[in-house]
């Protein structure tokens, strides 16, 4: 199975799932892709943060 291109920053990601299309259990793929998620939403949040620091 061939997968799509991600994005920057899915390293730990793509192997994670090509052990889950080769029969894993989709643990390692799980835990990065919330990693991912929870790094996404910091990035946001500390972006709309600087919107606002000067007023």
């Amino acid at each position: 199975m061939v997968f799509p291109p991600l994005g920057i920053g899915d390293g730990a990601l793509r192997p994670a799932l090509r052990r889950l299309a080769a029969g894993g259990d989709g643990g390692a793929a799980r835990r990065w892709a919330l990693i991912g998620l929870v790094l996404t939403v910091l990035a946001i949040g500390m972006m709309t943060r600087a919107l606002y620091a000067g007023t």
